[in-house]
């Protein structure tokens, strides 16, 4: 499951602001705009691969860079329940 983090708070302590959020790859930008805010609406990388119709290493490559390369706060769980 992914979850991320308040996006008025990206870009306090050093990380990314929204300005560059905005210069993110577009690929990057709708994988982001496609994950709900808060742990009562999250959404599985599965479902973001249907969605955005990436392949699932896409995805998954994209979420990794959008918080290792861009800082940009994702939260996740291995619990469905």
């Amino acid at each position: 499951m992914i979850d991320v983090g308040m996006l008025e708070n990206v870009g306090q302590n050093g990380g990314t602001d929204m300005e560059q959020l905005k210069e993110l790859p577009q690929r990057h930008q709708r994988i982001l705009a496609l994950i709900p805010n808060g742990s009562e609406t999250m959404i599985t990388r599965v479902e973001l691969v249907k969605l955005s119709g990436l392949s699932d290493r896409d995805v998954y490559q994209i979420l990794n860079d959008l918080t290792m390369k861009y800082d940009i706060p994702i939260g996740s769980s291995r619990d469905c329940n």
